[in-house]
């Protein structure tokens, strides 16, 4: 059986920290039926230049010209979905280090303890998602969440992926293609030209020929399609209603 593969990126400016970090993450991911490659930086500047997608950042807060919240913020300004955790010696400095992408606070020195249960989370957390990985201009490449994804248009020898925060990417494949690498259940077919995340569905007209996203894009859904799209939107109804029930 393949392993699942990480990247994770230690931001760090004294090279001790990050041999620091890298020895404790194996010494407590020892058993983990993952495999973890790490990318090391010692600056803001190292860290922008870099083309990989990282799964997981370290980040030290306190680093010349930029810092960890300089490099939080670009991140997230470029919807880069990469897991933060600060690392600091200073624990008052992490009040002003929130963020949708941080997922957790280390001190300085290490405790092993509180590092594995970081990387518990976040490695739960990265099985769960399902993603695709596409062709990036300016990083190489991108993990993509399928979740995010509005819907995806065929346009001739190309497919042009749009996500939920308006980004797109225009990749050479074609939608059958796209069908065979995706594997999240609410992304259906509902046209020759056309997959759409139903999550993203705010409305299915009442002859059921037409879907209207949630940004108020119109999407026509083929005829033999409407059974199966009719079907599967009334499953994520039931599951929303059931959650406020719930809650």
């Amino acid at each position: 059986m393949d392993l699942e593969k990480y990247t994770i990126g230690i931001c760090d400016d004294e090279i001790y920290w990050q041999n620091e970090l890298v020895n404790s993450c194996k010494c407590v991911q020892h058993n983990t039926q993952v495999q973890i490659d790490y990318v090391l930086f010692s600056s803001g500047e190292e860290l922008l230049k870099n083309k990989l997608h990282l799964d997981i950042l370290f980040l030290d807060e306190e680093m010349q010209n930029i810092s960890g919240q300089m490099i939080r913020d670009f991140l997230e300004e470029h919807n880069i979905n990469t897991m933060i955790v600060f690392v600091t010696s200073h624990e008052e400095i992490l009040y002003d280090s929130f963020g949708k992408n941080v997922y957790g606070f280390l001190n300085k020195p290490i405790v092993l303890q509180k590092l594995k249960k970081i990387m518990d989370k976040l490695l739960n957390k990265l099985g769960s998602m399902q993603y695709i990985t596409v062709p990036d201009s300016i990083y190489g490449e991108q993990k993509i969440i399928c979740k995010n994804i509005l819907y995806i248009h065929a346009e001739g020898n190309y497919v042009r992926i749009v996500l939920e925060n308006s980004k797109e990417y225009c990749i050479r494949k074609n939608l059958n293609e796209m069908r065979q690498i995706l594997h999240y259940r609410y992304i259906v077919c509902v046209h020759k030209s056309y997959l759409v995340n139903l999550c993203h569905c705010c409305k299915l007209s009442t002859t059921a020929s037409v879907l209207i996203l949630k940004t108020g894009v119109e999407i026509p859904i083929a005829r033999r399609r409407k059974k199966e799209v009719q079907k599967l939107y009334l499953e994520i109804i039931k599951n929303r209603a059931d959650l406020l029930w719930e809650s």
